[in-house]
């Protein structure tokens, strides 16, 4: 099954609200990711269907929710996900920040955050919104972007990704 599909059926709106769901099935298929780390939980839906894709999944939220593996963090303050990982020698194939959704948190997140990606991965920053933003993380930290903006009618219908 597509994750696109598993999205949708545990009612993320990955895929309903924003379409993100054909990027992920085509980064899914090519490195059949084992290891996500997701910055904002919400009510779990994505961490429903990436577990139910076969993922091991870290949520960093700071509201843990029962069943699911979170490391209890606010943004900015990565520390303890930096101590997490330290500890557990964390590289995952895929990090989607989801979080907070500002752009100088964004950016904090991508400079702790990064480094945890394991070679050939991903670092996913989804819903991006501000327009000087988007041009930034395109032109200052050469990430691709992907907006779906047009087609959604939705202003935060936009992710950035890197992969290492």
């Amino acid at each position: 099954m597509k994750i696109s599909e598993l999205l949708d059926e545990t009612g993320s709106d990955k895929n309903e609200r924003h379409l993100y769901g054909s990027f992920y099935d085509i980064i899914f298929k090519k490195i059949q990711p084992k290891d996500i780390l997701e910055i904002g939980v919400l009510q779990g839906a994505s961490a429903m269907a990436f577990e139910k894709y076969g993922c091991r999944y870290v949520g960093v939220d700071m509201n843990p929710i029962e069943g699911f593996e979170i490391i209890e963090a606010t943004e900015p303050d990565f520390g303890p996900v930096i101590d997490y990982c330290a500890s557990n020698m964390c590289e995952f194939d895929v990090i989607i920040d989801d979080g907070s959704h500002d752009p100088v948190i964004q950016r904090e997140a991508y400079k702790a955050l990064f480094k945890y990606v394991r070679v050939g991965g991903y670092y996913v920053m989804e819903d991006l919104s501000v327009k000087q933003w988007i041009t930034d993380v395109r032109l200052d930290y050469g990430a691709s972007i992907v907006d779906f903006r047009p087609i959604t009618g939705h202003a935060d219908s936009c992710l950035a990704y890197w992969r290492k």
